[in-house]
């Protein structure tokens, strides 16, 4: 009798130390597949939403220095749309001149022609600053913030991950802790 208790305490140990070395495991199992990649994925959505908030970032400079272009280039076609109004002015001036004003005459449809050139010129170029760069800039700024939504999407699916992995191992902790002081009261008898 004395020989079958002992044996059936030994068995009663050995029970719940293999309980607690599969659960130990088992965390260390959990731990590997689930929380090291949930980490990682966290880790890379942080760089990729870096890397979105600086393009980002990029493309907004590069969209203020387009607004400055586009500014400078509406003052150039003010100020040639003034010059060209003086010269239609004067050339309605010069026409109701006598023979004296012809040479003013012509002087002014020159100058009138000269301003109508710049200010077609100042348009032309306007409208291609704003037509290719300004298109380019928010191409670019589309770009980015897409990236940038994107980024913030998978990290919060990466953190929703996490706080259930963290759960998890939380309870295998639990677990482990419970099945380590099974051992050591299994150890005392």
């Amino acid at each position: 009798p004395l020989y079958s208790s002992a044996a059936a305490d030994v068995y009663k140990r050995k029970t719940k130390m293999t309980a607690a070395e599969t659960a130990n495991n088992n965390l260390y199992t959990f731990i590997s597949s689930k929380l090291k990649p949930a980490m990682t994925a966290a880790t890379t959505a942080a760089t990729v939403l870096t890397t979105a908030t600086t393009t980002k970032t990029t493309a907004d400079k590069a969209l203020t220095a387009i607004n400055l272009m586009v500014t400078t280039g509406m003052r150039a076609l003010k100020t040639a749309e003034t010059a060209l109004a003086a010269a239609e002015t004067k050339l309605q001036t010069a026409m109701t001149k006598d023979t004296s004003a012809k040479k003013a005459l012509l002087d002014a449809e020159t100058l009138a022609k000269d301003h109508r050139a710049l200010a077609n010129t100042s348009k032309k170029t306007l409208d291609n600053l704003v037509m290719v760069t300004l298109k380019q800039a928010m191409g670019k700024v589309t770009v980015a913030t897409t990236a940038l939504t994107k980024a913030m999407t998978d990290k919060v699916a990466a953190d929703k991950v996490l706080v259930t992995v963290n759960a998890e191992i939380t309870k295998a902790t639990a677990a482990m802790n419970a099945a380590a002081k099974q051992q050591m009261k299994a150890e005392e008898v």
